[in-house]
């Protein structure tokens, strides 16, 4: 599938012209996510290209100082901040209160385990670690793991109050949105538990 045949594609899905998501600011970039529905292709923005960019240089530059591949430097981390230890309670406060500092904005949720989608929420909020705070605040999380991305709204949606900050089922999400397993599988990925 060439970039443009997915852009199409994507203002079709959306229920847009192309033109209008250009209008929008959307633009089509490769993606390398691994996904078995990815199409090679994203659309996104040049702010979000740009932010991601930012992140594999300074991830590059780190495991250059420490003498490692970015794969090594990945998993010492992880083998480094077990979670619930003190160091990742430490980091967990200072990921929220650097998230605080940024504006709101929508963050799609999407909770699954092993054998089933558990459901997915629109949720309001600074960060990505901070949605996934609201998600217990508000008693939505059914547990499971956690995707999340940024949650542009599509631009056709018309999304009522009531189906924000709350979990929706699979079938709610279909209504609204359409295809639910490709809205809420976008963009930046964290699995949290």
């Amino acid at each position: 599938m060439t970039a443009e045949e997915f852009e199409r594609k994507y203002a079709e899905d959306s229920g847009i012209t192309v033109e209008r998501l250009r209008e929008l600011g959307r633009i089509v970039a490769p993606c390398d996510c691994g996904e078995d529905y990815c199409e090679g292709w994203q659309s996104t923005t040049a702010e979000r290209l740009a932010e991601e960019e930012a992140m594999r240089k300074m991830e590059l530059r780190a495991a250059e100082e420490c003498g490692v591949t970015v794969e090594q430097l990945r998993r010492k981390v992880s083998e480094i901040v077990e979670p619930g230890s003190p160091a990742w309670k430490a980091r967990r406060a200072q990921i929220l209160t650097d998230e605080l500092r940024q504006p709101l904005r929508w963050f799609w949720l999407s909770f699954a385990d092993d054998e089933q989608f558990l459901g997915g929420a629109l949720i309001e909020a600074h960060g990505p670690m901070h949605a996934m705070e609201q998600s217990h605040k508000l008693g939505i999380s059914p547990g499971g793991e956690c995707v999340i991305a940024v949650g542009d709204l599509p631009p056709s949606a018309v999304l009522p109050d009531s189906a924000k900050n709350r979990l929706l089922s699979e079938a709610e999400i279909e209504g609204y949105f359409g295809r639910p397993r490709r809205m809420f599988a976008r963009a930046q990925k964290e699995t949290m538990q």
